[in-house]
């Protein structure tokens, strides 16, 4: 968001982070096409598990670099390994390998 200074939307498809997600890049309007990324799906890869344990289903990058939801958390699990993936209400985005954690 903040590279690009547009808000950009990422969320969870059809509501589980499980299922994958979708980024959306909210341009504003009279953006010429020639200028803008094409939105992503991003499908589920494998048996990992995603959770987000506020139940959001929704982010919203802002041009500004912060997020609309405050601090969000995720555990990945898969193959029996677990991964906590934080965000920041700045955006930093935090990967914390959970040595020694399982799921």
């Amino acid at each position: 968001a903040l590279n690009r200074r547009i808000d950009v939307r990422v969320s969870a498809a059809g509501g589980d982070w499980s299922n994958g997600w979708a980024v959306q890049y909210l341009y504003p309007p009279g953006t010429p096409v020639s200028q803008k990324e094409p939105d992503i799906n991003v499908a589920k890869n494998g048996d990992v598990v995603i959770t987000e344990q506020s139940g959001i289903t929704d982010i919203l990058f802002l041009a500004n670099g912060f997020i609309d939801v405050g601090a969000v958390s995720f555990e990945l699990c898969g193959g029996n390994r677990l991964r906590t993936i934080q965000v920041s209400p700045l955006g930093k985005i935090m990967n914390d390998p959970n040595v020694g954690g399982s799921c």
